[in-house]
C-alpha cells in the first residue's frame, strides 16, 4: 500500500504517503499499534501492546529511531507539548509519563482508580482519560487529580 486518499466530513482531503511497518529488531513478536500519536514536527510515538514498547518513528522516512521498553502492555499514548508524553496501562491501572527529549525515557507514573483505556490532552494541560472498568471519563490534572468525571450508573 502505497498512498491511501480519501475525503473526511470537513470536505478536507488526506493522503497517507508511506505505509510504517512498526517493526524493531527489539520486538519479540508482530506489532500491534494500540495508540499513536504525534510527536511535532516530524516523528510519530507508537504503542506497541504486542511489544510492550514505545517507538519513535520518523514520519518522512518511516525509521524507527528509538525505542523504549515498558512494564506492561500500552493501551494509548498521547504528546503533553513537545518534550513529554503519557502512556495508559489498563492492567496496571496507571499512566506513566515519558520524556521525549533526546532518548524516550521514563520519568514518572501516577495510579488511577480503573482500567484506564484512552488519553488525549488538553490545551490547558489537562489529560482526558476513558475507563472501561468502571465505564467513564475523567479529566485529570498535571497531577493526576481528578477535575471532572462522567460515570455510568448502576444500570449502565
Amino acid at each position: 500500500m502505497d498512498k491511501i486518499s480519501f475525503r473526511n466530513p470537513s470536505k478536507s482531503k488526506l493522503n497517507v504517503q508511506s505505509h510504517i511497518i512498526g517493526k524493531h529488531i527489539r520486538d519479540v513478536s508482530s506489532s500491534w499499534i494500540a495508540g499513536i500519536t504525534l510527536l511535532p514536527p516530524n516523528d510519530l510515538l507508537l504503542a506497541d501492546w504486542n511489544n510492550a514498547c514505545v517507538k519513535r518513528v520518523h514520519a518522512d522516512t518511516s525509521d524507527i529511531t528509538d525505542y523504549l521498553q515498558l512494564s506492561s502492555d500500552p493501551w494509548d499514548i498521547t504528546t503533553l507539548g513537545n518534550d513529554q508524553a503519557a502512556v495508559t496501562f489498563h492492567d496496571e491501572q496507571k499512566i506513566q509519563f515519558i520524556s521525549t527529549i533526546s532518548k524516550l525515557s521514563l520519568i514518572h507514573a501516577i495510579a488511577v482508580d480503573g482500567e484506564c483505556r484512552g488519553i488525549c490532552s488538553t490545551t490547558d494541560d489537562d489529560r482526558v482519560v476513558s475507563f472501561i472498568e468502571p465505564g467513564k471519563v475523567e479529566v485529570l490534572d498535571t497531577d493526576g487529580s481528578v477535575l471532572s468525571k462522567i460515570a455510568t450508573g448502576d444500570s449502565g
